[in-house]
């Protein structure tokens, strides 16, 4: 049975930058809060662990997984609509969200929700947010 998620507002290619340094691929992400790479890329995230994201802008979105962990993927090109509607859709028979795989831009007209413009997943950066000043790690909720 396919199982359909549906993120809406509460709900990148990563680069090559050394792991434990910020990350100035991720620059210029709007609203954005330095961040520092943890890890390599991973492909695919288990939807079920999934508890919140966060549409940075057209071409990123922060996945809060259980436990903490925080993973951002960021398209090649923006995603046309994305941090305007600030939600999207995608539907998975896996129970993964992995790179290739297409979310849909959620569009609102007159109170019913549509699919918009397609974009294909890149991978998952495991990442942190960092305080700019003192270079120390943010929990979550600052």
């Amino acid at each position: 049975m396919k199982r359909m998620a549906v993120i809406a507002g509460m709900l990148g290619l990563a680069s090559c930058a050394p792991i434990d340094e910020p990350d100035a691929s991720f620059a210029g992400v709007d609203e954005d809060t330095d961040v520092r790479i943890l890890g390599e890329p991973r492909t695919c995230l288990r939807t079920a662990s999934i508890r919140d994201s966060d549409i940075r802008d057209d071409r990123t979105i922060d996945f809060k997984m259980a436990g903490g962990d925080v993973y951002r993927a960021r398209f090649d090109r923006p995603c046309p609509g994305l941090r305007v509607q600030d939600g999207f859709t995608y539907s998975t028979s896996i129970g993964q969200l992995c790179r290739g795989e297409i979310i849909y831009v959620l569009e609102n007209y007159g109170g019913e929700l549509e699919r918009g413009a397609g974009c294909a997943m890149s991978e998952f950066t495991p990442i942190e947010y960092v305080d700019p000043v003192s270079d120390a790690p943010l929990t979550m909720d600052e």
